[in-house]
């Protein structure tokens, strides 16, 4: 049986995972990367740094290969909602704007009072809100004219990499459904909002399944790299949704909940969800496959927030460290509430301009205790989330974890505690990756579905009804913290 490597582009690293016939991690490469800061509200990457990331970690794996084995599929994952400019040859014009850049907001907040909201979310899946491509384009038409006008394509980090590999400009239906220019429903970019950007069809890739098969061709940018042409390339989808793919996740009954740099909820659904306070996304998998959910700008990255900002402690820089020290503290902070919303708010509130709030700090509250408030408010954000979806999809029966997270056993029972669910965990914290592979190997006829059958799950973690009593008075102040704020 030939073997497949998912290659997940994420935030803070992009990694190369080899994966057997069952859909097992058999090794894996990562290089790390960060996100800069040039002035307040701007969040972006060096696409250049990220390209030599992919390809390093990809040249890696290859290398460490045990004799004999043979790579039949190679798929692409990855994070959602970045965008660059490039020129004619390909060239970046711009840095790779983030998910967490909010320079937008202004573009964002046009779209929500131009009498079009509905129409977008309806048609494109997804809420008005900074992180939308579609908002950025606007920004540059608006503040960069001249860059604006010299841009031939505004295109996605996995399109541009893609491109890089293969020399064509392709983007797979998740990646273009979370842009906010993509049809969900006629699988074409949208006339409406081709219009708010004041740009073409052809200024973007060519939308395909993300089963669409490539052959590797190597720019001349990356022609040094020694990788097999001769390996088929699928171009895959976007992190969250492959996420459920890697996880096992594939009815309603399960929710997915995965804690990484940014965190998100999400089912696997036959139908789309929509809300009428247009809270949910909605994003096209495979046909006649949607992940609807919601996702939270405020992950794991607060950890190392709280550590430099608030400490000044390098260790606490070590996640695990972080979160051992966190959980010295009591279930429930002694009454200390933190809503996390340090990098303004996707789900549940898209609110670019939301900010963090400390609520009930006592005297006699200590380091541990905020550093616990802190993974409380992440997780206790993922419950709103989840409550909103479940207004949507019943039967909802647990939840299926991943995510860095999870190598918390403590963090993982914290969200059992929280959403009164049972908690399991299926693959290990690459489960986008994973899915990456499973699509490359549906793809080229190595696997039989789409979908992926795990193990019984390798841990379960069933609600501490005593905790679960605690959060759930936090939770109703919590709850109301942002309105009555806002």
């Amino acid at each position: 049986m030939k073997h497949i490597i998912g290659v997940d582009i994420g935030t803070s690293s992009s990694k190369a995972i080899l994966v057997n016939e069952k859909g097992e991690a058999l090794d894996s490469c990562h290089c790390a990367y960060g996100i800069t800061e040039p002035q307040p509200g701007y969040r972006v990457q060096d696409p250049e740094v990220i390209l030599t990331a992919v390809l390093d970690a990809l040249t890696q794996l290859l290398q460490q290969l045990p004799p004999g084995t043979s790579i039949g599929a190679m798929g692409f994952s990855a994070a959602m909602h970045s965008i660059l400019a490039v020129d004619e040859a390909g060239k970046p014009l711009t840095s790779l704007i983030t998910w967490a850049d909010s320079r937008s907001t202004a573009q964002a907040d046009f779209l929500t009072n131009s009498g079009q909201a509905g129409y977008l979310y309806r048609e494109c899946g997804v809420p008005i809100h900074t992180m939308l491509p579609l908002t950025r384009i606007m920004w540059w038409k608006e503040n960069e004219p001249e860059l604006y006008t010299k841009a031939r394509r505004f295109i996605s980090i996995k399109e541009y990499i893609i491109f890089h590999l293969t020399g064509e400009y392709v983007v797979d239906h998740s990646i273009a459904c979370s842009s906010g220019l993509f049809n969900l429903h006629e699988l074409t970019w949208d006339d409406v909002a081709l219009g708010f950007a004041g740009i073409t069809p052809g200024s973007l890739s060519t939308p395909v399944e993300v089963t669409h098969l490539m052959q590797i061709k190597l720019s001349p940018v990356v022609a040094g790299y020694n990788i097999p042409a001769d390996i088929p390339l699928v171009v895959g989808s976007s992190d969250g949704c492959l996420a459920n793919v890697g996880s096992g996740v594939q009815q309603e009954t399960d929710i997915a909940v995965t804690i990484g740099t940014s965190a998100a909820v999400r089912i696997t659904s036959n139908h789309t969800h929509f809300t009428e306070k247009q809270s949910l996304f909605n994003y096209l998998l495979t046909p006649g496959t949607f992940i609807c959910g919601g996702a939270s700008n405020n992950g794991s990255i607060l950890l190392k927030w709280m550590a430099e900002s608030m400490f000044n402690d390098s260790g606490f820089e070590d996640p695990e460290h972080f979160i051992d020290t966190a959980m010295k503290a009591p279930a429930g902070s002694k009454g200390l509430l933190f809503l996390p919303y340090l990098l303004g708010e996707r789900a549940p509130v898209w609110d670019a301009g939301a900010s963090g709030i400390v609520s009930g700090l006592r005297f006699d509250h200590t380091r541990e205790d905020w550093m616990r408030a802190l993974l409380e408010g992440i997780t206790m954000n993922l419950k709103v989330i989840i409550n909103d979806l479940l207004q949507v999809s019943s039967g909802v029966t647990r939840i299926v974890a991943s995510g860095g997270f999870t190598r918390s056993e403590e963090w993982v029972q914290m969200l059992a505690d929280i959403t009164n669910l049972p908690v399991v965990v299926n693959t290990p914290e690459d489960a986008s990756g994973i899915g990456a592979a499973i699509i490359a190997g549906y793809s080229t006829g190595l696997f039989s579905s789409p979908s992926y059958e795990p193990e019984p799950p390798e841990r379960f973690y069933s609600p501490n009804l005593e905790a679960q009593a605690t959060y759930q008075s936090n939770f109703l102040k919590f709850a109301e913290l942002y309105q009555r704020n806002k």
